[in-house]
């Protein structure tokens, strides 16, 4: 709570932090691309299973980032002064912990399972080396 008050009074911290979720769409739209490249490179030679488990939890993990960066963008617009008692500090609270445990507790282990999934098909593929397909599977 103490380093997010900062956040809630201070104009220039909110106006970074919009800056920044300002650019999460387009951190979305590279990701999807980045997604869409590899598929296009392994083609036929893919698992199905894998693969499906690759798209899905990509586009889950960006669906779920999106909400956390939505819920962040919210809070630190209700934030602004003229709000008034809708950035109640309680209403403050409830927002960023929604924010946090989209990103925390649901986004990365999106991001685990396409990170894991990825590297057994760069494995299996052969089209990864070893030692990454091993940090990509301890991540």
């Amino acid at each position: 709570e103490a380093a997010a008050a900062p956040v809630r009074t201070d104009p220039a911290r909110r106006d970074a932090v919009r800056a920044a979720l300002a650019l999460v769409p387009l951190a979305g739209i590279l990701f999807l691309w980045f997604t869409g490249v590899v598929r296009t490179q392994v083609g036929a030679a893919e698992d199905k299973f894998l693969a499906t488990v690759f798209l899905g939890s990509g586009l889950v993990f960006v669906a779920t980032m999106f909400g956390a960066a939505a819920a962040a963008s919210a809070v630190v617009t209700a934030a602004h002064p003229s709000f008034g008692a809708v950035s109640s500090p309680a209403a403050w609270e409830f927002g960023r912990r929604l924010a946090h445990e989209l990103m925390t507790g649901y986004a990365m282990r999106m991001a685990a399972v396409f990170t894991c999934s990825l590297s057994v098909m760069g494995h299996r593929l052969r089209i990864l080396p070893r030692w990454l397909t091993a940090l990509g599977l301890l991540a």
